[in-house]
């Protein structure tokens, strides 16, 4: 006899529906004629190895089984059966790779800190350099401004590779993405603001010509409005994200 196909398509909804979160009480036994391994049971599409009883148009399968196609919790107490429907492991992974993207916008902030850390560095620079008249201070600066540019390249990276994995896994965040690559060119934005402010120290510490501390502030300003536009950006991408993890 040719076997009948059962399809869970939607595992959280088929609980719901099939057990609620309610407790199964003890019911009246009763006797019925039934008729083994009629049908097959399918979840999104993939034949399950699933025992199935049919009576009529009623078919069984059990509880036990059900469950763990579904990722449901099932206890039983005595003759009840406590069923807590569970979250099918595409929402668990999808949520996992949400959590990461508002982790990423995250980084990027603590990136936009660091940068903004390096601008009060040169500051301290430019100080030491007009007091003392040495370039000590921006040569000291300077190693660990390759640093924070290394770091920049390594969250650059991160972001493609983040973007590639939601296109191989069809997820959705391609605004999300766009908002990165957005932040990124503000922070790229802001260590051009600060190749120039380190070229005018250079030329000051040359000439002594009071011109170049003056675009040093003009460059140093720059860099602080382009990385608190991205700050800004990531800030509001991270807290959009948290808002949805709750919710789930």
């Amino acid at each position: 006899m040719k076997k009948k196909s059962i399809v869970l398509v939607a595992a959280v909804l088929f609980l719901s529906v099939v057990f609620g979160n309610t407790s199964y009480a003890k019911s009246t036994a009763k006797k019925i004629t039934a008729i083994f391994g009629s049908y097959l049971v399918k979840v999104s599409g993939k034949k399950q190895n699933t025992t199935t009883l049919a009576n009529g148009s009623t078919v069984y399968v059990p509880i036990n089984e059900l469950s763990k196609l579904t990722n449901a919790t099932v206890k039983k107490s005595g003759n009840t059966y406590n069923i807590t429907p569970g979250v099918p492991q595409k929402n668990v992974d999808e949520m996992k790779f949400m959590v990461n993207i508002m982790n990423q916008y995250q980084r990027l902030d603590d990136l936009g800190d660091f940068i903004i850390t390096m601008s009060r560095g040169f500051e301290i620079a430019k100080d030491s350099m007009i007091s003392n008249g040495t370039r000590t201070e921006l040569d000291s600066k300077l190693v660990n401004y390759d640093s924070v540019i290394d770091e920049y390249n390594d969250q650059l990276k991160m972001v493609n590779a983040m973007q590639k994995q939601a296109k191989t896994k069809n997820y959705s965040y391609t605004s999300d993405f766009a908002q990165m690559n957005i932040i990124l060119n503000d922070y790229y934005r802001a260590f051009d603001d600060l190749d120039a402010a380190v070229s005018s120290l250079e030329n000051y510490y040359k000439t002594k010509n009071d011109k170049y501390i003056d675009d040093f502030y003009n460059n140093t300003d720059s860099a602080w409005d382009n990385c608190y536009a991205g700050k800004n950006i990531s800030s509001t991408g991270y807290f959009k994200l948290y808002g949805k993890v709750l919710k789930k």
